[in-house]
């Protein structure tokens, strides 16, 4: 064998590799801190999106962010915890059954319905009337929707978008202060 001057012992592997975990550990720890700050405002600008585009219904999805923080990684998961973000997001092509007790829920809570009497011009007294005006109104709904389906209202990916640059950003200066 021929003498090149260099030798590697097995220990000083071990303590490099030793040193290498740890820079790593302190660089998925560093990087995972700021993308959860990053995945919080990424957050906030997506329910300002929602607000802003008049998304907002009921409240049921704008309350539905959540920020998924897997400590000492890189995985960090902004999203909206409802059956229909998507629709709201990517819209609703026509031809697609709607369900229609979702917008039975909201028609009841935006009291859409009117409660008045058709032959009298008084409020009514029965409750029975007014969640069969509500289904019915929900009915129709759900069956137009299906029809013409629903525009696209974006609100995540622009939020995702307009914080790209401070995502990167981050992850370099995670690694530089590490190293």
């Amino acid at each position: 064998m021929r003498n090149t001057g260099f030798e590697i012992r097995s220990s000083e592997i071990e303590a490099l590799n030793k040193k290498f975990n740890s820079l790593s550990q302190k660089v998925n720890k560093a990087a995972g801190d700021g993308l959860n700050k990053v995945g919080m405002k990424i957050l906030a600008d997506a329910q300002g999106n929602l607000k802003k585009n008049n998304s907002i219904a009921t409240g049921k999805l704008i309350n539905s962010g959540k920020v998924v923080d897997a400590r000492g990684s890189f995985d960090v998961e902004v999203g909206f915890d409802t059956d229909y973000a998507y629709f709201v997001e990517f819209g609703r092509k026509g031809g697609t059954p709607q369900p229609w007790k979702p917008i039975f829920e909201w028609v009841k809570k935006k009291h859409i319905v009117s409660t008045l009497n058709i032959n009298t011009k008084r409020p009514s007294a029965k409750q029975q009337d007014y969640e069969t005006r509500a289904k019915s109104l929900a009915f129709a709904i759900a069956k137009s929707i299906e029809r013409k389906g629903t525009k696209a209202r974006p609100f995540l990916y622009p939020a995702f978008r307009k914080n790209e640059d401070e995502v990167i950003k981050i992850l370099q200066d995670a690694i530089n202060r590490v190293v």
